[in-house]
């Protein structure tokens, strides 16, 4: 309801008069806030963010993905089991191929030969050890994927057929 107010409106009767026409002109659109003043403006920021630059943000999003799934895969560990033919010097054939793939001299620690990275490589690869657990003519080799990867390959290019 409409109150009629003869003298003219100041101040919060205006206000008050200013709020209850709208009321009465458009019921529908007027509510009361959920949310605090300062929750609505972070609302509201966030939408304009997104809005505006949602290509950004899809981009930015699919380059991390990508990016942290590329160096998931350099720290990604790998084991495989390779058997000789033969059993002479196979620490020996192991430790001659970890080298050519620049990794420094073996140290012995509970009965298996761990292969340090260079320097190059930790920099470059962030490689991880080898370890070589070694048996007679079998050899389990445990390490980052992308060298066992670079081993297997080097070792059919060395393999006699």
């Amino acid at each position: 309801m409409i109150e009629t107010i003869t003298s003219n409106p100041k101040g919060r009767q205006l206000t008050l008069l200013n709020r209850q026409l709208l009321e009465y002109a458009y019921p529908s659109e007027i509510y009361k806030l959920k949310h605090t003043p300062y929750v609505t403006r972070i609302i509201i920021i966030t939408y304009y963010f997104l809005t505006e630059y949602k290509f950004h943000i899809i981009m930015s999003l699919c380059l991390l993905l990508s990016s942290s799934a590329y160096l998931g895969y350099f720290a990604m560990l790998k084991k495989i089991k390779i058997t000789f033919s033969d059993t002479r010097e196979v620490d020996k054939i192991i430790e001659y191929l970890v080298s050519q793939m620049k990794f420094k001299k073996p140290y012995i620690k509970d009965d298996s030969y761990i292969f340090k990275p260079s320097l190059y490589n930790y920099i470059i690869w962030t490689a991880p050890r080898f370890s070589a657990q070694i048996d007679g003519n079998l050899a389990i080799i445990d390490g980052g994927a992308i060298f066992i990867r670079r081993l297997v390959k080097l070792l059919n290019a060395f393999r006699s057929n």
